[in-house]
């Protein structure tokens, strides 16, 4: 438990950033449809 929480800890800003590039990626492709 304590080394699965520590592991959540570091991993937290890595998932904040991939989530921000998912977001990104979604919006864009988001307007590419539009556009279509």
């Amino acid at each position: 438990m304590q080394a699965n929480g520590l592991n959540s800890d570091t991993s937290k800003s890595g998932w904040e950033k991939l989530n921000r590039k998912l977001e990104e990626m979604f919006k864009e492709i988001g307007m590419w449809l539009a556009s279509d």
